[in-house]
């Protein structure tokens, strides 16, 4: 399962195509998001399901007396996770807000800890964000517009990490 933003959802639609290309003729079913923000595609054939969780921070952000509440230590949502063979989060981009595109007044939370959970960390990709244009949009956000193919080498990369 894939847990996360748009870098998920970009990671997720990618490994779902290479994974159709691989198998061109197996039976699958696509179920776009609905009202839980699960998405799937399940390879009947093979008895595989790849599911993506669409969730800005992971943590919750809540609205308080004080403003809006960034809960570090709060996943009212996590139970959506539970029993997945393989879980990948990603949320790297809205952390980088700062000032008025902050999306949070205050961050709260304890501490963590990684129990038995194995981490595999792709940050650190990445490119010298210039400015690309595409259609109407306008960003130096690279990781959605300026590499095509870089969720592919990111699904490589974990191809890598979970079986090499």
């Amino acid at each position: 399962m894939f847990v996360g933003d748009s870098l998920s959802l970009n990671q997720w639609q990618s490994l779902t195509c290479m994974l159709h290309s691989w198998v061109p003729n197996s039976k699958y079913i696509f179920s776009p998001f609905k009202g839980s923000g699960i998405a799937s595609v399940t390879f009947q054939d093979y008895g595989v399901q790849i599911l993506l969780y669409h969730t800005t921070y992971l943590v919750d952000l809540d609205r308080e007396k004080v403003g809006r509440v960034l809960k570090l230590d709060s996943i009212k949502d996590g139970d959506a996770w539970r029993g997945m063979d393989v879980l990948i989060f990603d949320t790297w981009h809205w952390w980088t807000h700062t000032g008025r595109t902050q999306p949070w007044d205050y961050a709260r939370g304890g501490s963590s800890s990684k129990g038995s959970l194995q981490f595999i960390t792709m940050a650190g990709i990445g490119t010298n964000h210039q400015v690309m244009q595409s259609g109407q949009h306008s960003s130096t956000d690279c990781s959605h517009w300026c590499l095509p193919g870089l969720p592919d080498t990111w699904n490589d990369l974990l191809y890598a990490a979970l079986f090499g």
